[in-house]
């Protein structure tokens, strides 16, 4: 578990890359994402099979086009699982595969209304036990999904832009 409360606790502070800046805020950690259809993931760096990840998730700056959410069984940047929802009420499953993403269990991110919209907070937790893949959302189960490809790696935490050009996510206690 981490607070964020520690700047050395592992999380990889990013402040000149030109997709965007990662770093601790206050007792947060901020990712804020720049230009559309960009993405920025980070890690603790440690290596888990199964694991239950939860956070707190405050959207504080940009529009309804983006998503955010949790990472488990990183090998690397471009291959991973994650579970996403957006400001505008959408949730998703789905993996990065030699840097390919597809979603996993329906063909794109698909509307709930347990999502706080907007410029507010939101729960999630992750279950990535065996093969079975869990999204829950304000203590709402979600998503649940079965896949093999990836079997253990780091947990994490992604912000991204769809077409909009700034996202900014704040995260709490992973």
């Amino acid at each position: 578990q981490d607070d964020f409360s520690d700047p050395n606790s592992g999380w990889d502070e990013v402040n000149d890359n030109e997709n965007g800046t990662m770093d601790y805020f206050d007792t947060f950690f901020r990712v804020q994402v720049l230009g559309d259809h960009q993405m920025l993931s980070n890690g603790p760096g440690l290596i888990f099979t199964d694991v239950q990840i939860e956070a707190d998730m405050i959207k504080v700056v940009g529009l309804s086009d983006d998503l955010f959410g949790l990472i488990c069984r990183a090998a690397d940047q471009k291959n991973y699982y994650f579970f996403v929802i957006s400001s505008d009420g959408y949730y998703g499953v789905g993996k990065m595969i030699d840097g390919i993403q597809s979603m996993i269990g329906s063909p794109g991110m698909l509307p709930s209304e347990i999502i706080s919209q907007g410029k507010t907070k939101n729960h999630l937790r992750v279950d990535c036990i065996g093969e079975q893949l869990v999204l829950a959302v304000n203590g709402q189960e979600l998503a649940s999904v079965e896949d093999h490809a990836l079997q253990s790696g780091d947990v994490g935490i992604l912000a991204g832009t769809l077409n909009d050009i700034e996202n900014v996510v704040l995260f709490d206690t992973v």
